[in-house]
């Protein structure tokens, strides 16, 4: 996903940055990040915020998917019986809006530690799995987002069953904003969306 190095980056190359923006930048990912920017791999400070940014935006971008998606799904219910959470499992169960009684599961796969599954998010609703995969980028728009062969492998198997939750602005609460794409392997093939490169292992 592009992020916010290759912002920086869109008019000069990112070793051409002054230093009080690359010091004002680690600032703010210091103070917003639980995690420890020292921690990341790198010959020189270019490396480690790429390292650190892509890390830390995807993070974020999972964490909002996950807390959107149990708004959203709880405010579907006329009646909630049960509502439980734990470790990034949150269940509810009651009566939903059509009328029937449901229960809805919503599962950050990633909650604890990278789980390596081609989703971040899994959505059950009774027996119905839709699966979610995040991406997450600083820009208001045109964001670039990597597709990993088992990603690319598991939305071709899953279909309309398989989604992708964009999030853009990341890190910016009052003006994220989000986009659902479904079944993105058939807007693939239909030529909706053209990659905009690719490679073949041969």
């Amino acid at each position: 996903t592009k992020s916010i190095s290759d912002d920086l980056a869109e008019d000069q190359p990112i070793e051409q940055l002054t230093s009080s923006s690359i010091e004002s930048f680690i600032r703010e990912i210091l103070v917003t990040s639980p995690s420890n920017f020292n921690s990341y791999s790198g010959d020189n400070i270019f490396q480690k915020i790429r390292r650190f940014d892509h890390h830390w935006s995807g993070r974020w971008g999972e964490e909002f998917a996950y807390r959107y998606f149990k708004e959203y799904y709880k405010k579907k219910f006329s009646s909630i019986n049960h509502e439980e959470e734990t470790s990034g499992n949150y269940v509810l169960a009651g009566t939903y809006e059509n009328g029937k009684n449901v229960t809805i599961k919503v599962i950050w796969c990633n909650h604890s530690m990278e789980s390596g599954k081609p989703m971040d998010l899994q959505i059950v609703i009774d027996d119905y799995n839709t699966y979610i995969e995040v991406k997450s980028t600083y820009k208001s728009e045109d964001m670039l987002a990597k597709i990993s062969k088992n990603e690319w492998r598991a939305m071709r198997h899953y279909a309309e069953q398989y989604e992708l939750f964009c999030v853009y602005n990341a890190g910016k609460a009052e003006r994220v904003r989000v986009r659902k794409i479904k079944n993105p392997a058939a807007k693939l093939y239909n030529g909706e969306f053209v990659p905009s490169a690719m490679y073949l292992k041969l």
